[in-house]
């Protein structure tokens, strides 16, 4: 495969290779710095999750091989075909998807967003999969392995969410830190009545004493 560049498309190469890398590279960031690992391991996790390598080992790998593919896409797709640039926009935000699911899952303690983050992922990457290989066949063999272990991923990540307290039907959405924390105003109301009570077992003793 023999491709003559002129600057804008060799542009168009660098950003394709350093964005999935980029990416990885912040999401690993986060990982060094988020206080995770007590909260982590206190979760109920599937039993068959993986060791922590196996996680550091094949993410890199795979944001590796979604760079190949931006850059195969790019180059061997016509500039003037718009599957070419529904692939590329699929993937693109299928990365985006991936990186978020980080600093939502870990920094932000909300397994169920992650969720919905990762689902988000495997539709946008089946989608970018099949457009993919219309420009160039070859990115199949890239793509597969990444759709496979989203999938193993999505079931790890649902198993938290199933086997965990977290209030699965009614707090999908909620992104307030101290949401499990916060007295329900039906408790609140419960804990003012029995102060209420409270005071005025204590205001009748008073008078008796007296």
């Amino acid at each position: 495969m023999t491709v003559s560049l002129n600057p804008r498309e060799a542009w168009g190469v660098v950003l394709w290779i350093s964005y999935p890398l980029l990416i990885g590279t912040i999401a690993g960031i986060c990982m060094l710095y988020a206080d995770w690992r007590q909260w982590y391991c206190s979760l109920r996790r599937a039993p068959w999750s993986p060791a922590s390598w196996v996680f550091n080992l094949v993410w890199p790998i795979l944001y590796c091989a979604m760079a190949v593919v931006g850059v195969l896409v790019y180059v061997e797709g016509d500039p003037g075909d718009p599957v070419m640039h529904v692939a590329l926009a699929f993937h693109f935000a299928q990365i985006i998807f991936n990186g978020l699911w980080t600093p939502v899952f870990f920094f932000g303690r909300r397994i169920q967003l992650a969720f919905v983050m990762l689902v988000l992922t495997l539709v946008s990457s089946i989608t970018a999969t099949i457009l993919s290989a219309i420009v160039y066949p070859w990115t199949l063999f890239l793509y597969l392995p990444y759709v496979a272990w989203l999938l193993f991923a999505l079931a790890l990540n649902f198993f938290i969410v199933r086997y965990n307290d977290v209030g699965i039907h009614d707090k999908w959405f909620d992104l307030r830190p101290d949401y499990d924390n916060k007295p329900s105003q039906q408790q609140a109301t419960d804990t003012s009545g029995v102060g209420l009570v409270a005071d005025e077992a204590g205001a009748s003793g008073s008078s008796t004493q007296q």
